[in-house]
């Protein structure tokens, strides 16, 4: 893996290019983080391989400020070892103003002005980042950022664009959600800039294929590949008389021999 210790090198951009700007506000938001090397710091992007798309689209934005080929390894986490890609910008004055902005004593924040830097590519980016379906909306994973972080990220996204959010516990943290009364602003704000692998996160759970019962998408079964699952579930079932044995009370039903000493009652197939 080749480094680059090059302070201030006058190969290196003297401004950010909007895209990159944005790109970099978003992955601050997300996983990404700024080091100090030197006297100045530089950008640090790490992703699981799965997610190799995204650390190449980010390695494209920040090409002017990379010398250094993607980095493939493995990192070992609880005695199990998880396949990831990296790499690291050059050190760059820039990327020192912008530690600056979101970090305080160490630690990453969110900055009192996000507002102003909260584009829709930012937001697309800090989603594919940090974004995760939730059951019937999508969520923000905001575990790192405190609750004054968060407000500010609220205040962000409904004054910017109009997206409600509510926060969450979860996992010791807080998450931002995103319910069903401001999903459709938020796809239509970041779908143009999602990258086609990371479209998944943006379909709540209750809308994808019951993953034990669908069949290939070769295969004749209509709409139930998008239906919700308790709708799959409803269509699957087959309402069939059974007859259940009353003889054990039959004392009771001595009074009247005409009657039929069975009751029936429906059969559910759950369709699995």
């Amino acid at each position: 893996m080749r480094q680059d210790n090059a302070e201030g090198s006058s190969s290196s951009p003297s401004k950010l290019s909007s895209r990159q700007q944005d790109a970099l506000v978003g992955t601050l938001l997300g996983d990404g983080c700024l080091a100090k090397h030197g006297y100045h710091h530089r950008l640090h992007v790490k992703h699981k391989e799965a997610h190799r798309a995204l650390v190449e689209y980010k390695y494209e934005v920040f090409r002017d400020f990379v010398l250094m080929d993607l980095h493939v390894f493995g990192q070992k986490l609880k005695g199990r070892e998880f396949p990831c890609v990296q790499f690291a910008t050059r050190t760059s004055p820039l990327f020192s103003e912008w530690h600056a902005r979101f970090y305080r004593e160490g630690r990453k924040v969110v900055p009192t002005d996000i507002a102003l830097y909260l584009s829709p590519l930012a937001v697309a980016v800090w989603f594919m980042d940090d974004g995760a379906a939730d059951f019937a909306g999508v969520t923000f994973q905001t575990h790192s950022f405190d609750r004054d972080g968060l407000e500010l990220l609220q205040g962000a996204l409904q004054q910017n664009f109009g997206v409600a959010t509510t926060c969450r516990r979860n996992k010791g943290g807080q998450v931002l959600y995103v319910g069903v009364g401001s999903l459709d602003r938020l796809r239509a704000l970041i779908q143009p800039h999602l990258l086609p692998q990371f479209s998944y996160k943006l379909v709540p759970r209750r809308l994808e294929p019951r993953r034990d019962c669908t069949l290939a998408p070769d295969e004749s079964r209509g709409e139930d590949t998008v239906r919700p699952r308790w709708q799959q579930r409803e269509a699957s079932q087959k309402w069939e008389p059974a007859k259940i044995d009353l003889g054990q009370y039959s004392g009771a039903m001595e009074e009247s021999n005409s009657r039929v000493d069975t009751l029936v009652v429906p059969a559910v197939n759950d369709g699995c």
